[in-house]
């Protein structure tokens, strides 16, 4: 390997690479090559390398929306495996992004902040009447 031609490339965590992770998730993840029209502003100098690198993500599937597709695809019979295949990802990382993104956690967050709302105003309800039973005390200690 000539090492004056060498190219290397530093990683997310800092280990280097011979190649450039970020394209090679772009072109593994993206849905259309669309990145490349970004790619090309930055090295035209049009735009800096961190709005090239937001661009570029932004056009990288998320989470959600992957989710989506994948309860579509299981819906139609596709096991777990099928659909981690299909999109390319290990089978826990389909339970991690489940486990993340779980609908019910977000009715029992709504339903705690009820709760905790309720509790609040039985809280001011019972100072109340206990402000009121010491008055009563009070008045009835001095014997009209």
């Amino acid at each position: 390997m000539d090492l004056a031609s060498a190219s290397v490339f530093l990683d997310f965590d800092g280990t280097m690479t011979v190649v450039d992770t970020g394209v090679h998730l772009l072109e593994r993840l993206s849905d259309d090559s669309s990145w490349r029209a970004v790619d090309e502003l930055y090295g035209a100098g049009a735009i800096g390398s961190r709005e090239c690198l937001a661009r570029e993500w932004q056009l990288l599937p998320n989470d959600e929306r992957l989710l989506r597709e994948a309860d579509r695809d299981l819906a139609r019979g596709l096991s777990v495996a099928d659909v981690c295949r299909k999109f390319g990802i290990a089978a826990n990382t389909y339970y991690r992004w489940r486990h993340e993104h779980d609908p019910d956690k977000a009715d029992d967050a709504r339903r705690v902040r009820q709760l905790e709302t309720e509790v609040e105003r039985l809280k001011r309800l019972v100072a109340e009447l206990m402000l009121d039973r010491q008055m009563l005390q009070e008045v009835a200690k001095k014997k009209w």
